[in-house]
């Protein structure tokens, strides 16, 4: 597998830089600017346009793994955490589903199960929370003094770390 990586001009969308990205099943790339913005890229760098805008500066951004039963473009989903301590449902048309009210600070990371049914956040209050997939919150499994700047899942449990 070889990465070219070029600059595509012409092509900005964003006003300011980037602070997150992830592709869909589907092939796209979403970008997340600090111009508080989400934009859509195909695979050979072209611009689909800006998908929506948000309230707040993107953090942290990861897709909701598609079930095989609705792959359509809008059923995809993604959650964005905000310096706000906002996470967001988004929908691939730029649909936002869900707000919750997540953190005291930024969130910092957005993880979702292999499965899609639970995602994992953590935010610079040190706090280590999942949610359901509805938006409800399921368990707090870490309270800190300390911002939590990463989280993961693994196979058997969640794993996450910070200062």
């Amino acid at each position: 597998m070889r990465l070219d990586v070029k600059r595509v001009g012409g092509n900005n969308v964003h006003s300011d830089l980037v602070a997150a990205v992830g592709w869909n099943s589907r092939n796209e790339l979403f970008s997340c600017g600090d111009d508080k913005q989400i934009a859509r890229w195909d695979v050979h760098g072209e611009s689909g346009g800006k998908v929506c805008d948000l309230e707040s500066f993107v953090t942290a951004m990861a897709w909701s793994p598609t079930s095989g039963k609705d792959q359509s473009s809008s059923s995809e989903t993604f959650a964005t955490g905000g310096s706000d301590g906002v996470v967001r449902f988004v929908r691939c048309n730029g649909r936002v589903d869900k707000t919750l009210d997540a953190h005291r600070g930024a969130v910092t990371s957005t993880r979702w199960t292999n499965c899609g049914g639970f995602l994992l956040t953590s935010g610079e209050d040190g706090v280590v929370k999942t949610w359901s997939r509805s938006g409800n919150l399921h368990a707090t499994l870490a309270v800190g003094d300390a911002a939590v700047y990463a989280c993961a899942w693994s196979p058997r449990a969640a794993v996450f770390g910070g200062d």
